[in-house]
């Protein structure tokens, strides 16, 4: 059952697709434990029919603490433009080991210091598996599945740890 905020009054949705992404990039602490195996979704794809297969997300180079926790660049974006979470995302990094902002220090420059000067490191990212769930009516899902055919080919494994190290 979807949350109240995504039904129309008649309890429709108001989305005709649901999408779903997974991460299948493995990563580790600086110390080198394995912190996340990576995952293919293998529960969208026990969904059968229901779903499809669209490809990978946009590739991209992440930072990360030293425990292996992706910095996620809205939380850097909500620092750098003053937006409600900037006093978590400051708190955060602070808690990450960077550097306390200067007086009178941009919140742009701050956060290239911080993430130069702080203990964190680069990964590069091949992108999230995206899988897509017609939602809707009976037809509406038919028309959906229909159109979309099956998708491209299921992933069958996560990426290599070696394509997840960290850059220097």
């Amino acid at each position: 059952m979807l949350a109240k905020d995504k039904q129309r009054p008649d309890r429709r949705p108001y989305y005709d697709l649901c999408l779903s992404y997974n991460d299948p990039v493995p990563r580790t602490s600086a110390a080198g434990d394995l912190i996340h195996v990576g995952h293919v979704g293998r529960i969208y794809q026990a969904c059968g029919g229901s779903s499809a297969y669209l490809g990978r997300g946009k590739a991209r180079t992440h930072w990360l603490t030293q425990d292996g926790s992706i910095v996620s660049p809205r939380t850097l974006s909500k620092l750098q433009n003053g937006e409600r979470g900037a006093a978590y995302a400051y708190d955060f990094l602070r808690s990450h080991g960077a550097p306390a902002i200067a007086s009178g220090e941009k919140e742009a420059d701050y956060i290239r210091r911080a993430l130069q000067e702080g203990p964190f490191s680069k990964m590069r990212h091949n992108g999230n598996h995206a899988y897509v769930f017609p939602c809707g009516t009976h037809s509406n899902r038919q028309e959906i599945r229909r159109r979309m055919d099956k998708g491209l080919p299921r992933p069958t494994k996560t990426d290599p740890i070696a394509a997840s190290l960290n850059l220097a």
